[in-house]
């Protein structure tokens, strides 16, 4: 019973997306008891749904990783659309919880995950919790919002609400429009004999690149500190698309000069650079990344592999 008693309990909203699904087998491990939220079970742009449920819930901890957001190579929503989607997903339904919190459940520690792409392109210095917000966006324009939202709670009504600003985080379960699942889903195509290529936007595009089990254990740690704040998740390295096809077409014993063809026109987003800097973070937690970036891409392309009953062995 004492073990019962003392088991954490977390609700993570957004369960079915890449970090839902990795925080979930993680915080299982550690023994919590988890609810998972997600758009076909739970609606968290109704407050009365939301209140009622933090009310009767009281959870340790909330991770709100729900999103709205749209690649690069995305032409499906009108503008208008992005900022009414961004807004109700990405803001109103974080201070959903945020209010309910505060009414009922003061003790709950909440996590934010907001995005790299709230701060502007800079070519020249690691970008940190102090750099420049200069949003451009439907999706960066709410994740600031929602940013200053969990600042105003934080401060004004003494809720742990803390925000992880997250750098590009690489996983089996990225969903095909982003360039590292693209690649890892061609490189098994063309390993099948069903294409012969891959076109990309700008092959010198350069990109923080984590893996997201790194990150999800920095959102665990970043809820275990006595106070909330604001904090770069990123890893302080560069690589280009260059680098990423490099060593996943390695990995298959391939060249991927052979296979690759660049299409800049390809990119609705202009190219940007955002290098993180990680420090606060690891000063305050002891975080560090657990894999290089050339094993994480050579881990992913083996996961892709073994999904298909494929092996380089």
């Amino acid at each position: 019973m004492g073990n019962l008693l003392n088991t954490k309990k977390a609700i993570i909203v957004g369960s079915n997306g890449q970090d839902g699904k990795i925080l979930s087998n993680f915080l299982t491990k550690k023994s919590y008891n988890i609810l998972k939220l997600n758009k076909d079970n739970f609606d968290i742009n109704n407050f009365k749904s939301v209140e009622s449920l933090i009310k009767s819930e009281s959870p340790n901890e909330i991770y709100f990783l729900a999103a709205f957001h749209h690649s690069s190579e995305d032409l499906i929503f009108s503008k208008h659309d992005l900022f009414q989607k961004s807004i109700e997903i990405n803001t109103m339904a974080l201070i959903n919880f945020l209010e309910s919190i505060r009414k009922h459940s003061i003790h709950t520690k909440l996590f934010y995950a907001s995005s790299s792409l709230i701060f502007e392109s800079n070519e020249n210095d690691l970008i940190n919790e102090n750099s420049i917000i200069k949003p451009n966006c439907p999706y960066s324009i709410s994740k600031v919002a929602a940013s200053n939202a969990c600042k105003m709670y934080r401060e004004n009504h003494n809720v742990f609400a803390s925000v992880g600003i997250l750098f590009n985080h690489e996983s089996y379960y990225r969903k095909n429009n982003f360039a590292s699942k693209k690649i890892s889903t061609t490189i098994i195509d063309i390993l099948k004999g069903h294409k012969n290529e891959i076109v990309m936007g700008n092959l010198n595009s350069i990109v923080d690149w984590g893996y997201a089990e790194d990150f999800i254990n920095a959102m665990y740690l970043i809820l275990q500190l006595e106070d909330s704040d604001d904090f770069i998740v990123a890893t302080g390295n560069k690589y280009s698309i260059k680098d990423y096809l490099f060593y996943a077409f390695n990995h298959v014993g391939l060249n991927y000069l052979n296979y690759v063809k660049s299409n800049p026109d390809f990119l609705t987003r202009k190219n940007t650079v955002r290098i993180g800097d990680p420090s606060k973070l690891k000063s305050l937690t002891g975080w560090e990344p657990s894999i290089s970036f050339s094993d994480m891409v050579s881990l992913l392309i083996e996961e892709e592999l073994i999904a298909n009953d494929l092996t380089t062995k």
